[in-house]
């Protein structure tokens, strides 16, 4: 800025007016200089918060500056305006250190120019500013490698090597680096035809607790330069560019850059599950998946949702913004039609991909076991969870073997509901699907007290089991789990008057324990134990019909 303001009285004048000027900002073709007529079209992307962000970074450094020239005579012609035009030739035009100081380059001899200055050196060695480099700066990208920076110590120089023979009259060119299109539009404006390069990101927002988590883990390595907002930065790849990609993939992991599922698996964890992340710091959904999967499959799984969920809800927001989108008329706009619409294509690849795996962990059905499983069960060990899933309406349809229980029980619910028998689930599930989930795990646990769960459900036994010693840890350590304050009055006095009948019936009681203990326990593993998806309804008026709901986990 104060360069340009010397004008021809400046050193580097006869650079800067061959630069785009503050007053044409036309010629820059960066969204951040669109007019806001264009910048509608990248509402929903990527780039629209980039740039957004950008411009209060670009506020804020300005604001701080102001403090620093204020004394200067001509300090009002330092505007904000200006500042933009600076950071953006800036941004566009610089060169990391690395490339441009021969000192920073790495050499493998001892015989160097003596360093006068090693505090100098140190800062080079960071690699962490920019400097600018008249001439250089007018090649454009080529998204190929074949461009080589090369530092003579000696000399004290540095050579751009194109590694690809050179036509006359063609242009020479440079390479940015391996850059997104996002990465691309939003610093260059421009994109490349290269669906490789339709790269799409996801930001998350991790509790402190789970941040902690995830650091934990031993297969964690802090990203060398990287701010923490830059680490909570993930992508989504196009499934072109994934190794060896085909549409039946089984495991969709390669979609997505390293650390994502990592970290979600952090977020989605519950009370059973850090206990054994805090113990066991190699088990890792990323890099231990076989492990992870045979001991924390509802993790694996809600960690695989919870992000079918987020693909989903970005698909949906550039759809909605579209929507709103009148025919482009300009190239700016047709460029950034392009952009969303191929943002949208890898987002809705990998949620389809990821609907597919999905389909296959729900065949997983707790009570729907067929023999023809247990073939492919170890195969699918490996990258899917070992986890067996039942939805509510399964789930009491199960208790038809215990006749005068399930008799009981329909009966009061459609008393209750002012509903025919048989019972319609999809009619219930908005408003009372935990409710009748907490009745149904009372039942259960009383059954097991009385050790009438049938032989062909070791697993559920076992797993009753392993839930009730984890609920006794929990009241140790936090001395109270009251589960019941999340529900509403009349929740709780539907869950009392069922259960409240239920326990008339022969088979049915509490045994050593208090149906309060009974009913704790149900809250707790209701809370802990279930996911919420889309399951398809087998009967009733949805029969068919995919509903989200709450989906009980046996692992």
């Amino acid at each position: 800025m104060q360069q340009y303001l010397e004008g021809d009285q400046s050193l580097w004048w006869p650079y800067i007016r061959l630069l785009p000027q503050p007053d044409a900002v036309a010629n820059f073709r960066m969204p951040l200089w669109w007019p806001e007529t264009d910048h509608v079209f990248l509402q929903g992307t990527n780039v629209y918060p980039a740039m957004e962000a950008t411009r209060k970074l670009w506020a804020h450094d300005w604001q701080r500056g102001k403090d620093l020239v204020h004394t200067f005579d001509n300090s009002s012609d330092f505007t904000l305006r200006l500042y933009e035009w600076a950071a953006t030739i800036f941004s566009t035009r610089s060169f990391r250190a690395s490339l441009t100081i021969p000192r920073a380059f790495p050499h493998d001899h001892e015989e160097c120019l003596p360093v006068e200055e090693p505090m100098v050196r140190e800062h080079i060695s960071q690699d962490n500013f920019s400097v600018l480099l008249p001439l250089m700066d007018i090649g454009n990208h080529c998204e190929d490698k074949l461009v080589d920076w090369k530092g003579n110590l000696a000399s004290d120089q540095i050579t751009l090597v194109n590694l690809k023979s050179i036509e006359s009259g063609s242009q020479i060119y440079n390479y940015y680096g391996d850059k997104s299109n996002s990465e691309l539009l939003l610093g260059y404006g421009f994109i490349l035809p290269n669906p490789r390069l339709d790269t799409v990101n996801i930001k998350l927002a991790p509790q402190p607790d789970a941040l902690e988590r995830r650091q934990r883990q031993l297969c964690f390595t802090r990203p060398a330069g990287k701010t923490l907002e830059q680490e909570l930065m993930f992508c989504v790849h196009p499934i072109s560019s994934s190794p060896d990609a085909n549409e039946n993939d089984s495991d969709p992991s390669s979609l997505f850059s390293s650390g994502l599922l990592d970290l979600l698996s952090c977020i989605v964890a519950n009370e059973r599950e850090r206990r054994h992340m805090s113990s066991h710091g190699d088990c890792c959904l990323e890099h231990n998946p076989a492990r992870f999967n045979e001991v924390l499959g509802r993790n694996a799984v809600q960690t695989w949702q919870l992000l079918h969920q987020k693909l989903q809800a970005d698909m949906t927001k550039l759809q909605t913004t579209e929507k709103l989108l009148s025919s482009p008329q300009n190239t700016n706009q047709v460029m950034a039609l392009e952009y969303r619409r191929r943002q949208f294509h890898v987002l809705q690849a990998a949620a389809h991909r990821l609907s597919l795996y999905l389909d296959r962990v729900r065949l997983e059905n707790l009570f729907d076991w067929q023999e023809s499983k247990q073939v492919e069960r170890q195969e699918a060990i490996e990258i899917r969870p070992r986890v067996e899933l039942a939805s509510l309406e399964w789930a009491y349809e199960w208790l038809r073997q215990f006749p005068g229980v399930y008799e009981t029980i329909t009966h009061a619910i459609a008393d209750d509901q002012a509903e025919p028998l048989p019972i319609d689930w999809a009619l219930l599930l908005a408003d009372w699907d935990r409710s009748y989930w907490v009745i149904w795990i009372c039942i259960i646990l009383m059954l097991r007290e009385a050790q009438l769960l049938p032989a062909s459900c070791p697993r559920l036994v076992a797993w009753l089991g392993s839930l009730e010693r984890s609920y006794q840890i929990v009241l140790q350590t936090k001395h109270a789990w009251d589960c019941e304050r999340r529900y509403d009055r009349a929740e709780l006095e539907i869950i009392d008057s069922m259960l409240t009948v239920i326990v008339k019936e022969p088979l049915i009681s509490p045994g050593q324990k208090t149906l309060g203990q009974i009913k704790a326990l149900a809250f707790y593993v209701y809370q802990e134990e279930t996911i919420f998806m889309a399951w398809e309804m087998k009967g009733g008026s949805s029969a068919g019909t995919m509903i989200d709901q709450s989906i009980l986990c046996v692992s």
